[in-house]
């Protein structure tokens, strides 16, 4: 989302968000990896995510778009190619 660098006052859900990924991180002494934000939009059909793009032959690349594959071959609704990987 292009608020979660600097969510502000008008994104409070964000600001609250960060914060507790921030105490979890605090309480499990890890990076949390992984968050799903399942979407769905009355322009597309289905289902998707939103995630970071990565160049092709980086590791990320293929972990970002592991999860939103299996969802498409496990969940009729769901459209992998309808997910966007983006900076």
């Amino acid at each position: 989302n292009r608020y979660f660098k600097f969510p502000g006052k008008l994104h409070p859900e964000i600001s609250g968000l960060l914060d507790k990924a921030g105490q979890i991180n605090n309480a499990l002494e890890q990076e949390i990896d992984l968050f799903i934000d399942i979407h769905g939009h009355f322009k597309r059909k289905g289902s998707f995510m939103y995630g970071t793009s990565y160049p092709l032959h980086e590791d990320g690349y293929y972990k970002v778009r592991f999860i939103p594959k299996l969802m498409e071959n496990k969940w009729k609704a769901f459209r992998f190619h309808s997910c966007i990987f983006r900076k």
